[in-house]
């Protein structure tokens, strides 16, 4: 089903207050590393899979993010994947 076209007229919303983000790193010792803009990662691609396995994606049903693949665009070196 095509669903219904939009009757509301559309306009901007106001602008929200700037935020931020702290990216922080677990490390295997327990402690943890802090920071404000140290990666650069760029989301390069990743799967959708939908709770039943029709791929279909319905009202309520839980969506799977797998299998994402993330670039390092930025100037500072990212951890290492730790070892199991």
């Amino acid at each position: 089903m095509p669903g219904l076209s939009v009757t509301t007229e559309l306009k901007p919303g106001v602008l929200g207050t700037r935020g931020s983000a702290t990216i922080v790193v677990n490390k295997g010792d327990g402690t943890q590393d802090r920071y404000s803009s140290v990666y650069r990662l760029e989301l390069i691609e990743f799967d959708m899979e939908d709770e039943n396995g029709d791929s279909i994606f319905e009202p309520g049903e839980h969506v799977f993010v797998r299998r994402i693949t993330v670039k390092n665009t930025g100037a500072f070196t990212s951890h290492a994947k730790p070892t199991p």
